[in-house]
């Protein structure tokens, strides 16, 4: 069985002439593997292979139905984290909306009206006041302090900086590139390129920075000397030291260095800086 499912012994393949959803899958994730970054592979498998298993009694794409969908949605409301955690609203939407993009792709449309949807309560953005920043600051070695400043400053994503290398910034012209890394095997989202300016003092530190790691691509290397996919424990790990109980990670800073752009920079510029096709 695919992706080590156990089909029930009555409803193994018989009709060679219908596509069976293994197969599908198969071919649906191998695609997205090739075509996106991994870690939107890896959210796409996840959720296609939650399907699967939400609907074992199932052989062929043609017998997939609303039903299926519906039972899916309350699948997934019943999942628990490894924390013993329910997944929250909005990740039962997203990996419902994945797997329709895996049924539309495979020509199974119009299953589901979007009244079916699971609903979630869209969250108004955080941002840190400058009290809240500074707490922070305070509390953070000269190594955290460059990273928590590097992800205020540039508005990047979590990928966006740990795919960041010296050569990405402009130290004469105090600004930031987010390029893509084929090394990596990783791109921009959207794979949209851009230039971000920031302050004179923070490229002055990634140089500094430069001068006592000169072997190293990467500014915010792992201890492999790869992208660090935890550098968000960083940020993690300094808020629970300063004190803070709330959100901790790459978009509240990004809120936070909208608010700041949106003093001096039109809408479109906030936006194109961001990386975002909407505010």
């Amino acid at each position: 069985a695919a992706m080590g499912m156990r089909i029930p012994a009555d409803r193994q393949p018989a009709d060679a002439n219908r596509h069976t959803i293994d197969a599908a899958l198969k071919e649906y994730t191998a695609e997205i593997l090739a075509q996106k970054d991994y870690s939107t592979y890896r959210a796409y498998a996840r959720a296609t292979r939650q399907f699967r298993q939400s609907c074992l009694k199932k052989i062929y794409l043609d017998e997939i139905n609303r039903a299926d969908l519906l039972n899916f949605i309350t699948f997934l409301r019943k999942l628990k984290s490894r924390r013993g955690k329910r997944l929250s609203d909005r990740t039962v939407r997203n990996r419902f909306v994945y797997v329709l993009f895996f049924l539309n792709a495979n020509g199974a449309k119009g299953l589901v009206k979007k009244k079916d949807w699971p609903q979630y309560t869209e969250r108004t953005p955080e941002e840190y006041t400058e009290q809240e920043l500074q707490l922070l600051l305070n509390h953070a070695d000269k190594e955290e302090k460059l990273v928590i400043n590097t992800f205020l400053c540039s508005g990047f994503r979590h990928g966006e900086l740990t795919h960041a290398h010296y050569t990405d910034f402009d130290y004469t012209g105090s600004k930031v590139r987010v390029t893509e890394k084929p090394e990596w095997d990783w791109h921009p989202k959207k794979y949209q390129e851009r230039t971000v300016p920031i302050p004179r003092w923070l490229t002055q530190q990634i140089a500094e920075r430069r001068k006592s790691h000169p072997d190293d691509k990467l500014v915010f290397p792992n201890i492999n000397g790869t992208p660090d996919g935890h550098i968000l424990r960083v940020l993690k790990r300094v808020s629970k030291r300063a004190g803070f109980s709330g959100r901790a990670d790459d978009h509240k800073f990004r809120a936070t260095a909208a608010t700041r752009w949106s003093k001096v920079f039109a809408p479109q510029e906030v936006q194109y800086l961001l990386g975002n096709k909407a505010i």
